[in-house]
């Protein structure tokens, strides 16, 4: 009897892994489309195979597996989203600058620049409004 319970442990363990290899490219794409973000992709395709195992027993239907874990992914990447979303929102210049396709350096270098800006002017106004500076 313990022979047994030892090869059905096995065997759970051999088609948890033909799972994970038979889709994680698929799982990670779409991770990564839907999070723009590698780091995010990788923490979304463990959470959703790992969800994916311990659930498995709700499959109704082995045959639309895939299907199942591509729910689960969208799922697990939408909730991943909306905790970022309110740890870091950006405002619509940054993501400007983030879409046109610069380098990460240039990105950061583009949001200092932007910040310096920012507080220049905020300075102006302030000292305009103090009347230490006069424009005609």
């Amino acid at each position: 009897m313990l022979k047994e319970k030892r090869a059905n442990t096995r065997l759970t363990l051999e088609t948890n892994q033909l799972i994970y290899e038979s889709h994680f490219e698929t799982v990670y794409r779409l991770a990564l489309y839907l999070t723009r973000n590698q780091e995010m992709a990788e923490e979304v395709t463990q959470e959703a195979f790992t969800i994916a195992f311990e659930k498995y027993h709700q499959l109704r239907d082995p045959a639309k597996i895939a299907a199942w874990i591509k729910a689960i992914t969208l799922n697990t990447a939408r909730q991943h989203l909306y905790k970022a979303k309110k740890v870091l929102p950006l405002d619509k210049d940054r993501i400007d600058y983030i879409q046109k396709g610069f380098a990460k350096d240039q990105v950061n270098d583009a949001v200092i620049q932007k910040e310096r800006e920012e507080k220049l002017l905020v300075r102006l106004l302030l000292l305009t409004l103090n009347g230490n500076i006069w424009f005609t």
